[in-house]
Parts: structure tokens; sequence; C-alpha cells
């Protein structure tokens, strides 16, 4: 959306917004796109007013999530720091739908699903890929229920696919494909974060410049990885109890150990069994 005009990186997300959504700025510095692409909008991780129940946080739609924005006051200048924001991400999400005038869900669809071929991604699960969902576990191999997210919060939670389309998205980001001009601007370094650069949504680590990303939930784990020459990538999905950013780093990058958990220790291997 950047690259055809739609948006510019440092325009003020309340722009997209609706004007009864009133989100926060400090010392008359405004929330951006940018900002809220690379964790440095000053809001924090999980809203206050996300309440667990016997779904989950189903019920936790956009206007639980603009009510929060609305009631939140920052701490720090927006751009000041980096901290992992799922409500920033989830707020960037519903600014770029109300652009387009549209749900995110859409919008995801036309933008990226559909161009890259993956038919087999989605924010909510059909009932025929809800019988094909792959039981989530814990260390113990104890059975996890997944944790369904409302609308508020999906975006930044709640990409459900496979191994066959997350292939399809590596390889947009390592260069090919309908989409691989919008893959490769997300990559460019942003801002510096703790051992890494950012781009948008990106990580490049300062050691050996591999783009990654990883995301976490109980029960499941996911790893993305290209190389700094965009020459090889992998993408690892896990339904276990120990995270695999690892095992899927090292698969790019040999000189990244991979720790095995054995009996809550971790031991280091210079390979993959």
């Amino acid at each position: 959306m950047v690259l055809d005009g739609s948006v510019r990186l440092d325009d003020p997300v309340t722009n997209y917004l609706p004007a009864s959504v009133h989100v926060p700025t400090r010392d008359g510095k405004p929330i951006t796109l940018l900002s809220l692409a690379t964790h440095h909008s000053g809001l924090p991780v999980l809203p206050a007013n996300l309440k667990f129940s016997v779904e989950g946080f189903r019920d936790y739609s956009l206007s639980d999530l603009n009510t929060f924005v609305s009631h939140y006051t920052l701490t720090r200048d927006p751009g000041a720091a980096y901290e992992y924001s799922s409500v920033g991400i989830s707020l960037l999400a519903e600014a770029l739908a109300c652009r387009e005038r549209t749900t995110y869900a859409k919008l995801l669809y036309r933008r990226v699903l559909a161009p890259l071929g993956m038919n087999d991604t989605s924010l909510s699960l059909s009932k025929e890929q809800a019988a094909r969902l792959t039981v989530g576990r814990d260390a113990k191999d104890n059975v996890v229920p997944p944790i369904v997210f409302g609308d508020g919060l999906s975006p930044a939670t709640m990409l459900h696919s496979s191994i066959a389309d997350m292939l399809k998205y590596t390889r947009c980001n390592m260069g090919a494909g309908p989409l691989s001009g919008a893959c490769l601007f997300s990559q460019q370094p942003r801002d510096q974060i703790p051992g890494n650069r950012i781009g948008l949504g990106w990580w490049i680590d300062n050691r050996d410049a591999v783009v990654r990303h990883a995301g976490n939930s109980p029960g499941y784990h996911a790893s993305i990885d290209i190389t700094a020459d965009h020459s090889r990538g992998t993408i690892a999905l896990e339904n276990g109890g120990i995270p695999i950013d690892d095992v899927a780093w090292h698969t790019v990058d040999d000189n990244v150990p991979v720790q095995l958990m054995m009996a809550g220790e971790s031991v280091s291997s210079p390979s993959v069994p």
C-alpha cells in the first residue's frame, strides 16, 4: 500500500481510523504507520481490557480495541523505544482496512493471499480446515486447546496456515513472485532494536543479517528465516511446548547452535539431528 501510494509510512494512524477513535499522542508526536509496523508506537503488548473466558478471547472486538487505545496514556514518545505490541499491529491492520473501506480479513486475502495462491491460509478456519488443524501440545505432551481471538486482536495473533502455503510466502520474501517487490521493501531496516535491526515487521539480525520473524502461542510455534542474500529460506511450524526458532535459524546459518531441550535443561548442539 505504500508502494502504490495508498498510504505513507509517516502518516499518523489517526488519519485512517474512525473519528470516534482517539489515538494518544505525547508531546505533540503522533503514532505513525511506521512506528506501529516497527513496534515503536509506545503501545503495550496486550490491552488491559482483555479478559479471558471459556471461549478464549473470542469476544474481543474492534470496539474493545478502539476503547482501550482511546483511553490509553503513552508513557514515552512514539518512536522513542522498541516494545513488541500486538495492540499496535492490530491497530495498524484496522487502519489499513479502513483506508480500503473493507475488513482486515478481506484486505489480507485481496492484497496478499490471493496473489500468492495461499488458498489454505486464513484468519478463521473453515469446517474442512478445522478438521485438519494440528493438535497443540505443551512440553509434557498434554493437549492444549487453541486460543481464539476476536477481530480486535486477530491480525496480530490468529493466522492459520499450512507448510505448503508458508513456503509460497517464503519464496516471495526471497524475491520470487508477484509481491516480491513489496516483500523486499518490507525487509529494509528502519530502526535498531536489541540485537537486531527491524523492518516492517521483520527482524534483521546484527550478526548474520538473517531476516526472520517468529510467533508463539500455547501449543504452537512458528518461525521463518531467510539469508541476507536471499538464497536460502525456511519455515518451521511446530505443535509442541518448545519453541523452534533456533532450529529454523540453524537451517539457514549453521553457525547458530540448536538448543536441545531435555528434562528442563538446554544443551547446545552444533547440528540438527
